[in-house]
């Protein structure tokens, strides 16, 4: 070939290769031009920006745990909802009684009869419990200073101030005697009741205060005999060991 015909085959491979670039990017130009032509645009502004991110797959919580129960059973109430934050004993559900074994309901049987046991043990030690045997030395130490006034008097002539004391003291021992009389009267007929029994009792401590005062007046108004003295002292005994007596069940 001669040097002419090479200069235009290689001038034609050059026109090919240009054009052949030229096409691509023709190509190219259209694609993004239909690319474009889909996109919706808006003009830059600040905001917020929301992204949304789709997949598949499955959801675990990041912390899990298994609740094993001590028995079988259905459950009956749910302490805590879901998100909830609970402490290391708290209670999250409870089973329906019915539902439990029969050897759980026995226990629980067995413990409420063993907390009430204990509850009655706890209410023997309380003041209320006390307050009798409290009553009970309180009297006894009475009829001692009764006891021994009488056998004072008895021993020495009575002044009459202590007389006319006496005297007044019966006078209102009489009237307690008699509203603890009139108080009790409306329940002699009925049933035995808390009651009942305070008001009884009330009306007994009357009576004995009243036959003290009459025996004490007695004492200092009348003239002492031999045998008389010997009574009294033998009371004052009585009283003193009666005493000793209420006391010991007190501390007992």
């Amino acid at each position: 070939m001669t040097r002419r015909r090479w200069i235009i085959i290689g001038a034609v491979l050059i026109v090919l290769v240009v054009a052949f670039i030229a096409f691509g990017q023709y190509r190219d130009q259209q694609r993004r031009a239909a690319l474009l032509a889909d996109l919706q645009t808006t003009e830059a502004q600040l905001g917020s920006l929301i992204a949304t991110v789709g997949a598949t797959g499955v959801v675990r919580a990041n912390q899990t745990a298994s609740l094993f129960w001590g028995t079988s059973g259905t459950v009956e109430t749910v302490y805590s909802d879901v998100g909830d934050l609970v402490s290391a004993g708290d209670v999250l559900a409870d089973l329906k009684q019915s539902s439990l074994p029969q050897s759980i309901i026995l226990a629980q049987a067995d413990l409420v009869s063993a907390q009430q046991a204990l509850e009655d043990l706890n209410d023997a030690f309380t003041d209320q419990a006390l307050a009798p045997a409290k009553q009970a030395v309180a009297n006894a130490q009475k009829a001692v200073e009764d006891a021994e006034r009488v056998v004072t008097n008895l021993s020495s002539p009575a002044p009459r101030p202590d007389i006319e004391q006496a005297e007044a003291n019966v006078i209102l021992a009489a009237d307690r005697l008699d509203e603890a009389q009139d108080d009790f009267d409306p329940y002699v007929n009925k049933p035995d009741s808390v009651t009942k029994a305070r008001l009884q009792s009330a009306l007994a401590q009357a009576q004995m205060d009243y036959d003290d005062a009459v025996r004490l007046f007695n004492n200092l108004s009348g003239i002492a005999s031999q045998t008389d003295q010997a009574v009294a002292e033998a009371d004052l005994e009585v009283a003193r060991q009666q005493l000793l007596d209420a006391q010991e069940e007190y501390e007992r």
